[in-house]
Protein backbone atom coordinates (compact mmCIF):
# COMPACT_ATOMS: atom_id res chain seq x y z
CA UNK A 1 0.00 0.00 0.00
CA UNK A 2 1.35 3.34 -1.36
CA UNK A 3 2.75 6.02 1.76
CA UNK A 4 0.57 9.19 1.35
CA UNK A 5 1.88 12.37 2.55
CA UNK A 6 -0.31 15.62 3.22
CA UNK A 7 0.90 19.53 2.78
CA UNK A 8 1.93 21.92 5.74
CA UNK A 9 -0.94 22.51 7.86
CA UNK A 10 -2.86 19.68 7.47
CA UNK A 11 -2.26 15.75 8.24
CA UNK A 12 -3.20 12.44 7.39
CA UNK A 13 -7.04 11.12 8.49
CA UNK A 14 -6.12 8.00 10.56
CA UNK A 15 -9.24 6.23 9.68
CA UNK A 16 -8.44 5.67 6.03
CA UNK A 17 -4.67 7.05 5.79
CA UNK A 18 -5.63 8.32 2.63
CA UNK A 19 -7.39 11.75 2.91
CA UNK A 20 -5.88 14.80 4.55
CA UNK A 21 -7.59 17.03 7.15
CA UNK A 22 -7.04 20.62 8.73
CA UNK A 23 -5.05 20.31 11.76
CA UNK A 24 -5.11 23.35 14.50
CA UNK A 25 -1.69 23.23 14.93
CA UNK A 26 1.25 22.67 12.57
CA UNK A 27 3.79 19.75 13.59
CA UNK A 28 6.01 20.32 10.81
CA UNK A 29 6.69 24.40 11.29
CA UNK A 30 9.68 23.34 14.14
CA UNK A 31 10.80 20.98 11.21
CA UNK A 32 11.80 23.15 8.64
CA UNK A 33 11.60 20.12 6.28
CA UNK A 34 13.68 21.77 2.68
CA UNK A 35 11.10 18.95 0.79
CA UNK A 36 8.38 16.78 2.50
CA UNK A 37 7.33 16.30 6.17
CA UNK A 38 5.60 13.66 6.85
CA UNK A 39 4.27 12.12 10.01
CA UNK A 40 5.95 9.12 11.59
CA UNK A 41 4.25 6.69 14.12
CA UNK A 42 2.84 9.71 16.05
CA UNK A 43 5.49 11.97 15.16
CA UNK A 44 7.07 14.04 12.34
CA UNK A 45 9.89 13.61 10.26
CA UNK A 46 11.46 15.21 7.23
CA UNK A 47 12.10 13.37 3.99
CA UNK A 48 13.47 13.66 0.21
CA UNK A 49 11.80 13.84 -3.49
CA UNK A 50 13.30 11.05 -5.75
CA UNK A 51 16.89 11.67 -6.32
CA UNK A 52 18.08 13.11 -2.94
CA UNK A 53 18.82 12.08 0.42
CA UNK A 54 18.55 13.54 3.53
CA UNK A 55 20.70 15.27 5.42
CA UNK A 56 22.67 14.94 8.65
CA UNK A 57 21.25 17.89 10.24
CA UNK A 58 17.47 15.90 9.38
CA UNK A 59 15.69 19.10 7.47
CA UNK A 60 17.82 19.32 4.00
CA UNK A 61 18.05 17.20 1.20
CA UNK A 62 21.43 16.97 -0.90
CA UNK A 63 21.58 15.39 -4.65
CA UNK A 64 22.31 11.87 -4.61
CA UNK A 65 24.55 11.12 -7.36
CA UNK A 66 22.81 8.45 -9.41
CA UNK A 67 25.82 7.45 -11.39
CA UNK A 68 27.63 5.24 -8.45
CA UNK A 69 25.28 2.56 -9.62
CA UNK A 70 26.73 0.77 -12.37
CA UNK A 71 23.28 -0.46 -13.48
CA UNK A 72 22.43 3.21 -14.86
CA UNK A 73 23.54 2.92 -17.70
CA UNK A 74 24.91 -0.45 -18.87
CA UNK A 75 25.82 0.50 -22.44
CA UNK A 76 29.15 -0.24 -23.04
CA UNK A 77 29.73 2.80 -25.34
CA UNK A 78 27.56 4.67 -23.12
CA UNK A 79 27.94 6.84 -19.95
CA UNK A 80 25.80 8.29 -16.77
CA UNK A 81 26.13 11.78 -16.24
CA UNK A 82 24.64 12.47 -12.95
CA UNK A 83 21.94 15.66 -12.94
CA UNK A 84 20.00 17.90 -10.05
CA UNK A 85 17.28 14.75 -9.01
CA UNK A 86 18.32 12.61 -11.16
CA UNK A 87 20.89 11.46 -14.06
CA UNK A 88 21.16 10.67 -17.95
CA UNK A 89 22.99 8.34 -20.18
CA UNK A 90 24.69 10.19 -22.89
CA UNK A 91 27.11 8.43 -25.98
CA UNK A 92 31.36 8.36 -25.80
CA UNK A 93 33.13 10.59 -28.16
CA UNK A 94 32.57 9.19 -31.72
CA UNK A 95 29.68 7.09 -30.46
CA UNK A 96 25.99 8.19 -31.32
CA UNK A 97 22.09 7.37 -29.75
CA UNK A 98 20.53 5.49 -32.25
CA UNK A 99 17.53 2.43 -31.30
CA UNK A 100 18.38 2.88 -27.49
CA UNK A 101 21.91 1.77 -28.06
CA UNK A 102 25.02 3.93 -28.67
CA UNK A 103 26.23 3.08 -31.78
CA UNK A 104 30.12 3.91 -33.98
CA UNK A 105 29.75 7.23 -35.98
CA UNK A 106 31.88 6.45 -38.92
CA UNK A 107 33.89 9.78 -39.45
CA UNK A 108 35.56 8.61 -42.69
CA UNK A 109 32.38 9.70 -44.40
CA UNK A 110 32.86 13.34 -44.00
CA UNK A 111 36.30 13.14 -45.26
CA UNK A 112 38.26 14.78 -42.31
CA UNK A 113 41.76 12.95 -44.18
CA UNK A 114 43.52 14.46 -46.89
CA UNK A 115 44.77 11.08 -48.29
CA UNK A 116 43.31 8.22 -46.40
CA UNK A 117 41.51 7.68 -43.88
CA UNK A 118 40.83 4.49 -41.64
CA UNK A 119 37.60 4.56 -39.15
CA UNK A 120 38.32 3.15 -35.43
CA UNK A 121 35.98 2.39 -32.93
CA UNK A 122 35.07 5.32 -31.72
CA UNK A 123 37.09 7.36 -33.32
CA UNK A 124 39.14 7.31 -36.59
CA UNK A 125 43.02 7.81 -37.80
CA UNK A 126 44.40 9.26 -41.24
CA UNK A 127 47.25 7.96 -43.17
CA UNK A 128 49.46 9.47 -46.28
CA UNK A 129 50.10 7.87 -49.19
CA UNK A 130 53.90 6.48 -49.92
CA UNK A 131 56.08 9.65 -50.41
CA UNK A 132 54.11 11.81 -48.04
CA UNK A 133 54.03 12.12 -44.30
CA UNK A 134 51.98 13.54 -41.85
CA UNK A 135 52.43 16.88 -41.30
CA UNK A 136 52.91 17.95 -37.64
CA UNK A 137 51.33 21.18 -37.38
CA UNK A 138 47.74 19.71 -39.46
CA UNK A 139 47.84 16.12 -38.52
CA UNK A 140 44.94 15.40 -41.39
CA UNK A 141 47.10 17.00 -44.07
CA UNK A 142 49.98 15.20 -45.62
CA UNK A 143 53.24 16.86 -47.19
CA UNK A 144 55.81 15.64 -49.86
CA UNK A 145 58.22 13.49 -47.42
CA UNK A 146 61.69 12.18 -49.35
CA UNK A 147 64.14 10.35 -46.33
CA UNK A 148 66.82 9.94 -48.67
CA UNK A 149 69.55 12.02 -50.10
CA UNK A 150 67.82 11.39 -53.41
CA UNK A 151 64.41 10.60 -54.60
CA UNK A 152 61.83 10.82 -57.37
CA UNK A 153 60.04 14.00 -57.73
CA UNK A 154 56.16 14.43 -57.58
CA UNK A 155 55.13 15.29 -61.03
CA UNK A 156 51.96 16.19 -62.96
CA UNK A 157 51.30 13.39 -64.79
CA UNK A 158 49.59 15.67 -67.86
CA UNK A 159 52.56 17.54 -67.53
CA UNK A 160 55.87 16.02 -67.15
CA UNK A 161 57.66 19.52 -66.83
CA UNK A 162 55.61 20.55 -63.26
CA UNK A 163 57.17 18.87 -61.07
CA UNK A 164 57.87 19.31 -57.30
CA UNK A 165 60.04 18.44 -54.13
CA UNK A 166 60.03 18.28 -50.85
CA UNK A 167 60.97 21.40 -48.56
CA UNK A 168 65.23 21.36 -48.41
CA UNK A 169 65.38 19.36 -51.88
CA UNK A 170 66.13 21.13 -55.28
CA UNK A 171 64.93 20.10 -58.49
CA UNK A 172 67.29 18.34 -61.37
CA UNK A 173 65.78 17.52 -64.90
CA UNK A 174 66.61 13.86 -65.99
CA UNK A 175 65.66 11.72 -68.17
CA UNK A 176 63.67 9.91 -68.08
CA UNK A 177 62.85 10.93 -65.02
CA UNK A 178 63.47 14.22 -62.58
CA UNK A 179 64.27 13.70 -59.54
CA UNK A 180 64.91 15.80 -55.55
CA UNK A 181 68.54 16.50 -54.41
CA UNK A 182 68.82 17.14 -50.70
CA UNK A 183 70.45 20.86 -49.95
CA UNK A 184 73.09 21.04 -47.92
CA UNK A 185 72.17 23.90 -45.58
CA UNK A 186 75.37 23.47 -43.88
CA UNK A 187 77.16 25.08 -46.71
CA UNK A 188 75.15 28.49 -46.47
CA UNK A 189 76.59 29.05 -42.56
CA UNK A 190 72.97 29.35 -40.90
CA UNK A 191 74.95 27.75 -37.50
CA UNK A 192 77.12 29.69 -35.18
CA UNK A 193 79.08 26.89 -34.13
CA UNK A 194 78.68 23.26 -35.35
CA UNK A 195 75.92 22.24 -38.37
CA UNK A 196 74.57 19.04 -39.09
CA UNK A 197 72.52 18.36 -42.55
CA UNK A 198 70.36 15.73 -42.35
CA UNK A 199 67.38 15.01 -45.11
CA UNK A 200 65.59 18.07 -45.97
CA UNK A 201 66.84 20.47 -43.07
CA UNK A 202 70.07 20.42 -41.00
CA UNK A 203 70.21 20.73 -37.17
CA UNK A 204 72.25 23.49 -35.64
CA UNK A 205 74.62 21.81 -32.28
CA UNK A 206 76.78 24.27 -29.56
CA UNK A 207 80.10 23.13 -28.24
CA UNK A 208 80.24 22.05 -24.70
CA UNK A 209 79.98 25.46 -22.18
CA UNK A 210 77.14 27.10 -25.06
CA UNK A 211 73.60 26.38 -25.55
CA UNK A 212 71.52 27.16 -28.30
CA UNK A 213 69.51 30.32 -28.77
CA UNK A 214 67.15 31.11 -31.47
CA UNK A 215 67.60 27.56 -32.68
CA UNK A 216 71.29 28.82 -34.49
CA UNK A 217 72.76 31.21 -32.30
CA UNK A 218 75.20 29.72 -29.57
CA UNK A 219 75.56 32.00 -26.33
CA UNK A 220 78.06 31.22 -23.53
CA UNK A 221 76.41 29.66 -20.49
CA UNK A 222 77.26 32.20 -17.22
CA UNK A 223 78.45 30.86 -14.34
CA UNK A 224 77.33 32.19 -11.14
CA UNK A 225 79.46 33.88 -8.28
CA UNK A 226 78.25 30.89 -6.05
CA UNK A 227 79.44 28.38 -8.52
CA UNK A 228 82.29 30.11 -8.66
CA UNK A 229 83.58 30.34 -4.98
CA UNK A 230 84.20 27.41 -2.56
CA UNK A 231 86.73 25.75 -0.44
CA UNK A 232 87.43 23.38 -2.35
CA UNK A 233 90.65 23.91 -5.01
CA UNK A 234 89.11 21.81 -7.97
CA UNK A 235 87.43 24.42 -10.03
CA UNK A 236 83.50 23.76 -10.34
CA UNK A 237 82.18 21.78 -13.27
CA UNK A 238 80.24 23.36 -15.88
CA UNK A 239 77.46 21.57 -16.51
CA UNK A 240 75.73 21.95 -19.79
CA UNK A 241 72.55 21.01 -21.57
CA UNK A 242 72.72 18.78 -24.43
CA UNK A 243 72.99 19.83 -27.93
CA UNK A 244 69.40 21.46 -28.77
CA UNK A 245 68.34 21.05 -31.94
CA UNK A 246 66.19 22.65 -34.85
CA UNK A 247 64.77 21.86 -37.93
CA UNK A 248 64.69 24.92 -40.11
CA UNK A 249 63.06 25.08 -43.27
CA UNK A 250 65.45 25.52 -46.90
CA UNK A 251 65.20 28.54 -48.07
CA UNK A 252 66.81 27.95 -51.50
CA UNK A 253 63.70 27.01 -54.41
CA UNK A 254 63.19 26.61 -57.45
CA UNK A 255 61.82 29.50 -58.15
CA UNK A 256 64.58 31.42 -56.81
CA UNK A 257 67.36 29.83 -58.60
CA UNK A 258 65.23 30.52 -61.75
CA UNK A 259 65.19 34.38 -60.46
CA UNK A 260 68.93 34.24 -60.05
CA UNK A 261 69.90 33.17 -63.86
CA UNK A 262 67.30 35.41 -65.58
CA UNK A 263 68.54 38.20 -63.44
CA UNK A 264 72.27 37.75 -64.15
CA UNK A 265 71.43 36.94 -67.87
CA UNK A 266 69.46 40.64 -68.36
CA UNK A 267 72.60 42.58 -66.79
CA UNK A 268 75.38 40.81 -69.23
CA UNK A 269 72.66 41.59 -71.82
CA UNK A 270 72.79 44.82 -70.81
CA UNK A 271 76.48 45.67 -70.20
CA UNK A 272 77.13 44.00 -73.88
CA UNK A 273 74.80 46.60 -75.43
CA UNK A 274 76.12 49.53 -73.84
CA UNK A 275 79.54 49.07 -75.10
CA UNK A 276 78.30 48.08 -78.25
CA UNK A 277 76.91 51.61 -78.36
CA UNK A 278 79.95 53.34 -76.73
CA UNK A 279 82.23 51.91 -79.70
CA UNK A 280 79.59 52.42 -81.65
CA UNK A 281 79.63 55.93 -81.16
CA UNK A 282 83.15 56.58 -81.06
CA UNK A 283 83.68 54.75 -84.20
CA UNK A 284 81.42 57.40 -86.15
CA UNK A 285 83.06 60.20 -84.97
CA UNK A 286 86.25 59.59 -85.87
CA UNK A 287 84.96 58.86 -89.37
CA UNK A 288 83.43 62.52 -89.57
CA UNK A 289 86.99 64.20 -88.44
CA UNK A 290 88.68 62.32 -91.00
CA UNK A 291 86.25 63.67 -93.46
CA UNK A 292 86.25 67.11 -92.55
CA UNK A 293 89.79 66.95 -92.62
CA UNK A 294 89.79 65.86 -96.56
CA UNK A 295 87.57 69.03 -97.28
CA UNK A 296 89.97 71.33 -95.62
CA UNK A 297 92.66 70.02 -97.30
CA UNK A 298 90.93 70.37 -100.85
CA UNK A 299 90.14 74.20 -99.88
CA UNK A 300 93.52 75.26 -99.24
CA UNK A 301 94.97 74.42 -102.98
CA UNK A 302 95.55 77.05 -104.97
CA UNK A 303 96.05 76.98 -109.01
CA UNK A 304 99.46 77.62 -110.22
CA UNK A 305 100.03 79.59 -113.21
CA UNK A 306 102.89 80.33 -115.23
CA UNK A 307 103.19 83.64 -116.62
CA UNK A 308 104.10 83.50 -120.56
Amino acid sequence: MPLCYCPRGKTINPENEVTCEETQEDPCASLRCAHICYENGGSYACTCREGFKLAADGRSCVDFNDCTDPRQCPGENSRCVNTAGGFQCVCKDGYRYKGGVCVDVNECTSAPCEHMCDNLPGSYVCSCYPGYKEDPEEPHRCKLHCGEEECLAECDPNDRYQCFCPEGYILEERQPDAVCLDIDECSSFYCDQDCENTYGSYVCICSPGYKLVDNYKCVKIEVGPDEGSGASSTPPSLTTEPPDATIQPSILTRGGIVGIVLCTLFITALLMFLAYRVLCGKGKMESADGVKASENEAHTLQPVTSDA
